[in-house]
């Protein structure tokens, strides 16, 4: 991806007295931009009546935007919350290349009495979130941990998925790029406290029930691909399968390392080759190859068979280490049945 150098500014703004914010900064003076074709592709922009708060965090400045909306939280409450989670993901991968970072709030449909919508979406420096104007944070609500898992996994694709790069068609990867992104998001989360143990336990026994009781569980990969874009259990497998991959991985890596390496080193040493070489992009037999270095290559097989041929993934007994462990459950006593971990 060839770089592009430019100048980037916006004019009439200041007279209409609306706040801008972009990938690259806050305002509407001009900036001078070096990067790529790619990330040019990914930027976003924002102007109007905006709500900006700042933070100071490693490596440069957060931003965190909310539009006129009431919402339901308090924004600056919001934006430390934020501040908190990259930094513990900016420490998790050891980088801060990146002196810039903005999330931008938006409302999406109306205030409800039950139920929530919310979405995100990882761009350039930044990460794009949609919220129903009745959204809650706190964690002792019944969304704020669902909240805090979205806000891990969109930040946590500054590194997967943006500065470690798929090769296409990227369908056929999305095992690694939104799996591991979602036990990356939590797990940061919780081994920081901003997730329970309950409310951890809730989320990997969620992903376990929805993989057993899909219908695509044992889809190969090109067939996902092809339908990820119109199925709603095509398009979920991947981070099932990825999630349950990720544990997997894990597990195998600590018990051959004797606890010295985790999954993280992995995700680190594909950083480190990826600032060495931005044109790399990784298909699914590149990341099977250098995770044999860090799991044997007896495993990779295994590995092979889940995330290409659709094979089942049997999880160990201990994954997810003390005080966890997994029991069978009943077929009929939870959707899906399979196996749950207490």
């Amino acid at each position: 991806d060839q770089g592009v150098a430019f100048t980037l500014g916006f004019d009439g703004f200041d007279d209409a007295q609306w706040e801008v914010v972009h990938s690259f900064g806050i305002g509407p003076d001009e900036v001078q931009v070096q990067t790529t074709r790619e990330r040019i592709s990914g930027m976003l922009f924002s102007a109007g009546d905006l709500r900006i708060e700042t933070r100071e965090i490693r490596g440069g400045q957060l931003a965190v935007t909310l539009d006129d909306t009431q919402w339901k939280f308090d924004g600056a409450e919001f934006a430390d919350l934020v501040a908190e989670i990259i930094e513990l993901e900016r420490e998790y991968m050891d980088d801060d290349s990146a002196p810039f970072y903005w999330v931008s709030t938006i409302a999406v449909g109306e205030a409800q009495a039950r139920g929530y919508s919310f979405g995100g979406t990882g761009l350039t420096n930044s990460f794009a979130l949609f919220m129903q104007p009745n959204t809650l944070i706190a964690a002792s609500s019944s969304i704020g941990p669902q909240i805090r898992k979205l806000l891990g996994h969109e930040c946590f694709h500054e590194w997967n998925g943006l500065r470690i790069r798929l090769a296409n068609p990227e369908e056929l990867n999305y095992w690694f790029s939104e799996g591991f992104t979602e036990f990356f998001g939590r797990q940061i989360l919780h081994q920081n406290g901003l997730l329970s143990d309950d409310n951890y336990l809730d989320m990997v026994n969620t992903t376990l029930r929805s993989y057993n009781a899909s219908s695509v569980r044992n889809a190969p990969a090109a067939e996902l691909a092809k339908i990820f874009w119109t199925s709603q259990e095509g398009q979920q497998q991947p981070y099932l399968r990825g999630e349950l991959m990720a544990i997997l991985i894990d597990h195998r890596i600590r018990q051959r390392s004797d606890g010295t390496q985790s999954l993280a080193d992995f995700m680190r040493s594909l950083l480190r080759e990826s600032k060495l070489d931005p044109a790399l992009r990784y298909d699914t037999e590149a990341l099977l190859q250098r995770l044999g270095v860090f799991t044997g290559e007896e495993l990779i097989p295994t590995l092979r068979g889940i995330c290409v041929g659709g094979e089942t993934i049997d999880l160990p007994v201990d994954a997810l280490g003390e005080p966890f462990k997994q029991e069978r459950e009943c077929a009929e006593a939870r959707d899906g049945g399979g196996v749950a971990i207490h």
